[in-house]
């Protein structure tokens, strides 16, 4: 089998992937891993190596020639020849006439919430082109339950058609790391282990930060400045608020907003946080609560789309709009031993690896072979 690939997010933002780009790449390493064949394409001028073919066109050309205007060009016909499969992983999905398509859809946010997404002019263009892009594909791939049941209710997707397939975590996250260098990396960020609650994910409405900022403010004011809130994460749309409530918060001295931090960094924060917070409205799956589990750090999330079918019951669950729960679930983490939900956490993340998920995604391509 010989796959067409998509890289296309990846090679635009390779230097600060998103969620889009991270399951790209990993999938990327885990297939070649597989001894399977890839020939990578991107509609991107940023290419990761010269081995990537250039798509003659953006993409947004491409998809107005085949989701808009339904003309069946072969503007791919240099990048995908002599593949069997064409598969687009990063919602910029492409089409042929020649070989079936496989697209991955994390989630269909765009269409369920306009005030999910970036501000846009032509988000009624965006959303008619992303649905007709979906309903093209021969086969979809989704990361949850949750997401499935969205595809079927929202665009009348057959069930037959879609591919349930978990994502899967980095082996960095399970790693031991020195004491002397998370050490260094602690004290860099003027943070001690075991002592500040800890955010990852981009700063927008969706996240509900504003969730986790209000119930840290109902915590005792000893225990606000011995445990800050740290938020990691670039600034995405709309979320002046959020940046001023931390400008307060750093102020005061309870917390933080740290715009980007290195990878290896970023896992250092993660094994030596509190508890990660999770307060998010809606995600098609919420790897971040994953990547906690393998760092053995407690979690505490909404209880919100998938976020239960991926955290189990080895995750503290509040309703994403309820302070008063969020506010509860820190000092319960800070009050009781949190040795039981770490070690079902542990044993939980272990199912869900890159090479399963490379494996489960064969799958799904075969049956259109």
């Amino acid at each position: 089998m010989k796959i067409a690939f998509g890289i296309t997010k990846w090679s635009k933002d390779s230097t600060n992937l998103d969620g889009l780009g991270v399951y790209t790449k990993e999938l990327y390493k885990a297939l070649l891993d597989l001894g399977i064949e890839l020939k990578l394409y991107s509609f991107s001028d940023g290419l990761i190596d010269n081995r990537v073919c250039k798509a003659p066109i953006p993409f947004s050309l491409h998809a107005l020639i085949h989701y808009l205007f339904n003309i069946p060009v072969d503007d791919l016909k240099g990048c995908i020849s002599g593949c069997d499969i064409l598969f687009t992983p990063d919602h910029h999905i492409a089409y042929s006439k020649t070989i079936p398509s496989v697209a991955t859809i994390m989630d269909i946010i765009p269409l369920l919430n306009s005030d999910w997404v970036s501000p846009s002019k032509l988000r009624g263009v965006k959303n008619y082109l992303f649905s007709s892009a979906i309903k093209k594909s021969d086969r979809i791939i989704t990361v949850s339950n949750s997401s499935k049941n969205d595809l079927i209710n929202y665009l009348g997707i057959s069930e037959e058609m879609i591919d349930v397939v978990p994502l899967g975590v980095d082996k960095r996250f399970f790693a031991n790391i020195a004491d002397e260098e998370i050490h260094r990396v602690l004290k860099y960020y003027s943070l001690e282990k075991g002592k500040f609650f800890l955010n990852i994910g981009t700063l927008q409405p969706r996240k509900n930060i504003s969730a986790i900022i209000k119930a840290h403010k109902l915590l005792p004011d000893k225990i606000r400045r011995e445990y800050p809130l740290i938020i990691v994460g670039k600034y995405g749309w709309m979320a002046e608020d959020i940046v001023e409530a931390m400008r307060d918060l750093q102020a005061q001295g309870c917390g933080r907003w740290l715009s980007h931090i290195p990878d290896k960094d970023l896992i250092i924060l993660l094994k030596s946080a509190t508890a990660m917070l999770y307060p998010s409205l809606y995600e098609g799956f919420g790897l971040p609560i994953l990547e906690a589990f393998a760092s053995k750090c407690p979690v505490i999330a909404s209880n919100s789309s998938s976020i239960p079918e991926v955290a189990g019951d080895c995750a503290i669950l509040v309703e994403p709009n309820d302070i008063d729960g969020f506010f509860k679930a820190m000092l319960e983490v800070l009050e009781k031993d949190n040795t039981d939900i770490i070690r079902r956490a542990s044993d939980r993340v272990r199912y869900f690896s890159w090479k399963n998920s490379a494996i489960e995604h064969l799958n799904s391509f075969k049956k259109l072979i």
